[in-house]
């Protein structure tokens, strides 16, 4: 931040007291995270400071588990899985 970088991006799994204490140690809205399997709620990361979220691969392994989903419920002589929304 000191060089100039408008955020820090702490990559993990990060438990509530260290992103506080990033938040402490660099300001409010300075700190990006990343939310994976495990994350603090988004409710939790707003309350506490942080200023954005990421979800780098995730949303990907998101869709690629549906996907994966669909295709053994064809293999056990199934279909679309019930819940499966219409999104176009």
């Amino acid at each position: 931040l000191d060089a100039g970088a408008s955020a820090f991006f702490a990559p993990g799994l990060l438990d509530e007291a260290t992103v506080t204490a990033l938040v402490d140690a660099l300001g409010p809205q300075k700190v990006n995270l990343i939310g994976i399997p495990g994350s603090l709620p988004l409710e939790t990361m707003q309350r506490l400071g942080v200023a954005r979220v990421s979800y780098g691969p995730w949303s990907q392994n998101v869709a690629l588990t549906a996907y994966a989903d669909l295709v053994e419920s064809a293999l056990d002589g199934g279909g679309v899985p019930d819940g499966t929304r219409k999104l176009n």
